[in-house]
């Protein structure tokens, strides 16, 4: 029993040690937090989930979804932009990465509010409440931890939809995590 044991122990171990031994491509998750603008909400906290398969240590493919909260303003909406993108890496020695993505991405507003304030009677409601498509571009910088390890700093900006919530922008700080 304690020999099928240490196997198992004795395999695990050397199945991460191999997986952090090639961590410079492959799988990536990652997360991020910070601030979020739009046509109708600004600022307002801006969340961040993505993953991705980086083919060479210059590029990767990811996935992603990237959620605005509502500002607080006279009108208040979520939106969530779910997007697909290459990424550019231009790695500056081994701590320290600058990157550029690329991509589309589909915008769906969520629940909608009113504040106090006034509303004036030019903001399409209909509109606001219309799903998009859109074009991704962003950028930003890694810092390496470790091999499989680095926080970094993201910029996304969302453009072209033709609903009322119109271009988004994040800035977003996080981490990212190499398997």
């Amino acid at each position: 029993m304690k020999e099928l044991n240490m196997k198992k122990i004795l395999g695990l171990l050397l199945g991460l040690t191999a997986a952090s031994a090639f961590a410079d491509n492959g799988l990536y998750v990652g997360v991020g937090a910070g601030l979020g603008w739009n046509d109708i909400a600004s600022p307002a906290m801006a969340f961040r989930l993505d993953g991705g398969y980086q083919i060479t240590p210059g590029f990767a493919i990811e996935v992603g979804t990237t959620g605005i909260t509502q500002s607080g303003g006279a009108i208040n909406e979520n939106v969530q932009m779910y997007d697909l993108s290459l990424k550019g890496i231009l790695p500056l020695g081994d701590m320290f990465d600058l990157f550029g993505q690329v991509g589309g991405a589909y915008q769906t507003p969520g629940a909608m509010s009113y504040g106090s304030g006034n509303l004036t009677t030019n903001y399409p409601i209909n509109n606001a409440t219309s799903a998009g498509w859109q074009v991704l571009v962003g950028g930003g910088f890694d810092i390496n931890l470790t091999k499989s390890v680095a926080f970094n700093v993201t910029d996304l900006y969302y453009f072209g939809s033709n609903n009322a919530l119109g271009n988004s922008n994040a800035l977003l700080a996080g981490m990212k995590f190499a398997f």
